[in-house]
């Protein structure tokens, strides 16, 4: 059993806007990604072992990708470097 886990965001194109995540409630991730749009439609599906459902919402300056998660959370780390297309987010229980 693991204590953690990793969630990879892949955009194929440069991600220059600064990137946040938080938890609520342990098993929501709030992922804010300023100063882009993403194409959502390939969110909207997405289900895995750790995700259970994704919302996605786009505002002038941002876009905010929400993750109902599987399982419990206490710490969300962003590893983001711009122009990366990628971005990862580290995720840690106490368990």
């Amino acid at each position: 059993m693991s204590n953690g886990h990793l969630l990879r965001i892949s955009a194929g194109k440069a991600i220059n806007g600064q990137v946040s995540a938080s938890l609520y409630q342990g098993r929501w991730l709030m992922v804010t990604i300023e100063d882009t749009t993403l194409e959502t439609r390939k969110f909207e599906p997405f289900k895995n072992d750790l995700v259970e459902s994704v919302k996605i919402d786009r505002f002038p300056a941002a876009t905010q990708l929400t993750f109902r998660l599987k399982e419990s959370f206490q710490t969300a780390n962003v590893i983001h470097r711009p122009p990366a297309s990628e971005i990862l987010i580290s995720l840690f229980s106490d368990k």
